[in-house]
């Protein structure tokens, strides 16, 4: 959700993703729900503007920056991104290709929370060494300048929709997986990735450190990197 003021003064922006979750609400009896109680006061000073004028947090970043989205695409987060974390896109297709922790429940597999991978520079460097021959085609380049934000650069755009990671993290996965017309071969290609990670010596490691281990990619927010559009502030 977003929260407005009022046109005159000053005024604050607010833009927060899972602003009520379930264990905030399960909380407003202890210190952490003074907190949420201040926060009631600052919403109910403002504007609500409806949350499905967008249908995710990434999206909503661009509605609010204007930088139109087409239909049926990727909101372009991978090159935005990855000039965050230095990159240079250019004009190149990027994805991200987050390295993620999945678990087995029932028959599905569920997304765990990439904050707790507790992922280090070096292993991330060295899972995505291991993981590039997976992706030695003409002009693709898997690279990882950030130990949870990894980047798939592609000469062209792949015919794919795709989840963003936000909205996988703590749900089933499987009817979250790429779509389109390339999504089997890409499919098939997660596949290859989670073997090649199923036998990771840096994965070997982790697990004897009792860390939970890198066993898939998340693809997710591709595109190319787009026009500025009119910050809000």
């Amino acid at each position: 959700m977003i929260a407005e003021p009022p046109s005159s003064g000053r005024q604050l922006l607010l833009a927060v993703a899972g602003l009520f979750p379930e264990r905030m609400r399960e909380r407003r009896g202890t210190a952490a729900g003074a907190a949420f109680r201040r926060l009631e006061t600052w919403l109910g000073r403002g504007k609500t503007l409806p949350g499905d004028r967008v249908p995710d947090f990434e999206a909503l970043l661009f509605h609010l920056f204007g930088i139109p989205l087409a239909a049926k695409l990727d909101a372009p987060v991978a090159p935005l991104s990855y000039l965050a974390d230095g990159g240079a896109p250019g004009e190149r297709y990027w994805l991200r290709a987050d390295p993620v922790h999945m678990v087995a429940e029932g028959a599905d597999l569920v997304l765990t929370d990439p904050e707790g991978l507790a992922l280090e520079p070096g292993e991330a460097e060295a899972l995505a060494a291991e993981l590039r021959p997976l992706f030695d085609e003409p002009g693709w380049r898997l690279e990882a300048p950030a130990p949870g934000r990894w980047y798939l650069g592609l000469p062209r755009a792949p015919r794919l929709r795709t989840t963003p990671l936000g909205r996988a993290v703590g749900r089933g996965v499987l009817a979250k997986l790429p779509e389109g017309e390339e999504a089997l071969l890409w499919h098939r290609r997660l596949n290859e990735v989670q073997a090649a990670l199923h036998l990771s010596p840096v994965n070997q490691r982790r697990e004897a450190r009792g860390l939970p281990v890198i066993n898939s990619l998340w693809f997710w927010g591709g595109g190319r990197l787009p026009r500025p559009g009119a910050a809000p502030a």
